[in-house]
C-alpha cells in the first residue's frame, strides 16, 4: 500500500486556465493516497465510516487510490500537501459509472464538487475504470492541506428516514501539482482583478435547484455551489431570490420552499428541497446572503433576480400551488379573450403588483450589485 509518491512530466504542454505554463513546469504526482489521514479511516477492504485503498498502476504512474462506497459512511479524510508556494492544482478522480467527490483546501470556506460523467459501454461488455484529469484551482499551498469526503445523495425513499442519503460512487488516485514560475504568478494574480478583460462571463442559478438535486442543509453546502467560479473568467452572478410568491431567502414575504403544506410529493427532488429548507429554517442559513458573500469574497458581482411567472404550476406539479396566491386568490387569474382561466396571476391587477413590489422591497435590503 506504501507506494511512494511519483514525479513525472508529461509528455505534452500542461495548461494552466487554458493557458500554457511553459516547458519548465513539470507536474508533481502525489499519488499515494493512503498517507491521508487519520489513518484509521483508511482501510484495505471497505468497512463503515473507512475509505479503501486500492494499489493502482498505469502506463506512467503507480500508487494507491482511496475509494468510497455509497454506503460505506465514509469520514473526510486529509492528505498532507507539505508544500509552500503558489501552484496549480489537477485531481485524478477515479471511477466504475459516474462518480464524484469533495475537494477543499484548508483554507477553504466550502469544497468543490468533482464530478464524472458516465462512459456509453457496449453491451456484454465489463465497465472499465477510468482516471479522468480534473483542474481544480491556484493556490498557494503554504500551510495548507487537503480534505477529500464523499459527495451525499439524497435518498429518494422517504419511508427510509426524513433527510436520508447514500454517497456517489468515486474517489481520488492522484494530486497533480505544478509550481508556478514568478511570470505565470504575476499573470495569474493580475487575471484575479475584477475588471479584466478575461472576466467577461456571467453565470446564473436559479435559487432553487441545487437545493432539488443535492439537498443542501448548511452555509457550506450553499458555498459549495458557486466554488467552481472560483479563479475563472466569471464575473458576475446572477441568483434568483424568488418566482412567483416563492421566496428562496429567510424572512421574506410569500411562501418558504419548506413544502410540509403537501402531504406527499410528485417529485423525490421536492421532498430533498423541502429538506434543505427545513435544515436552513432551523440552523437560521439565509442561502441568499451566504450566497451573496461568497460570491463577494471570489470578487464577484452578485445580481438578484425573480422569476416572474412562478405563481402557477400545471397538474400533476399544481401541488405546489397549495397555501399560494393562485390557490388563495382566484379573483387575480389571468383570463383569455374567451374568459377561460389561465395557469398564471394577472399582473393588471394592483394586488398582484403590490405583493410583488413587497418581495422587491425585501430583497433590496440586502448589500446586492
Amino acid at each position: 500500500m506504501n507506494a511512494p509518491d511519483s514525479t513525472h512530466a508529461t509528455p505534452h504542454r500542461t495548461t494552466l486556465l487554458g493557458e500554457p505554463l511553459g516547458p519548465s513546469s513539470e507536474p508533481v504526482y502525489l499519488t499515494d493516497l493512503h498517507r491521508c489521514l487519520p489513518a484509521s479511516a483508511i482501510a484495505e477492504r471497505l468497512l463503515p465510516g473507512c475509505w479503501r485503498a486500492i494499489p493502482y498502476q498505469t502506463d506512467s504512474l503507480h500508487g494507491c487510490m482511496l475509494v468510497t462506497g455509497e454506503v460505506t459512511g465514509s469520514v473526510p479524510v486529509t492528505y498532507p500537501l507539505q508544500r509552500t508556494g503558489w501552484h496549480a492544482i489537477w485531481l485524478g478522480v477515479h471511477s466504475w459509472w459516474a462518480g464524484a467527490v469533495h475537494a477543499k483546501l484548508s483554507s477553504d470556506s466550502a469544497p468543490t464538487r468533482f464530478a464524472i460523467k458516465p462512459r456509453a459501454v457496449p453491451n456484454g461488455q465489463t465497465p472499465q475504470v477510468w482516471i479522468e484529469d480534473m483542474f481544480w484551482c491556484v493556490a498557494d499551498l503554504t500551510d495548507q492541506d487537503i480534505e477529500f469526503s464523499p459527495v451525499p445523495v439524497p435518498v429518494e425513499d422517504p419511508n427510509i428516514a426524513p433527510g436520508a442519503t447514500r454517497a456517489r460512487l468515486a474517489g481520488v488516485a492522484y494530486i497533480k501539482l505544478v509550481k508556478l514560475t514568478d511570470e505565470q504568478l504575476r499573470d495569474h494574480l493580475q487575471n484575479q482583478k475584477p475588471h479584466t478583460p478575461n472576466k467577461r462571463l456571467f453565470a446564473h442559478m436559479d435559487g432553487f435547484s441545487y437545493a432539488f438535486t443535492h439537498t443542501p442543509r448548511t452555509a457550506a453546502d450553499v458555498r459549495r455551489e458557486i466554488q467552481p467560479l472560483r479563479d475563472s473568467d466569471f464575473s458576475r452572478l446572477y441568483w434568483e431570490f424568488g418566482a412567483g410568491d416563492w421566496m428562496f431567502m429567510l424572512g421574506a414575504p410569500g411562501l418558504s420552499p419548506v413544502l410540509d403544506r403537501v402531504r406527499s410529493h410528485h417529485r423525490a427532488g421536492m421532498l430533498h428541497a423541502q429538506h434543505a429548507w427545513e435544515s436552513f429554517t432551523r440552523l437560521g442559513v439565509d442561502p441568499l446572503r451566504v450566497a451573496l458573500e461568497h460570491a463577494h469574497e471570489l470578487g464577484m458581482e452578485f445580481h438578484a433576480t425573480y422569476r416572474p411567472a412562478g405563481f402557477a404550476y400545471m397538474p400533476p406539479q399544481d401541488e405546489w400551488n397549495a397555501g399560494g396566491l393562485y390557490e388563495q386568490s382566484p379573483q387575480w387569474r389571468g383570463r383569455s379573450r374567451d374568459g377561460s382561466v389561465l395557469p398564471r396571476l394577472s399582473y393588471a391587477y394592483p394586488e398582484v403588483r403590490r405583493q410583488v413590489i413587497d418581495y422587491f422591497k425585501h430583497v433590496a435590503t440586502y448589500p446586492i450589485d
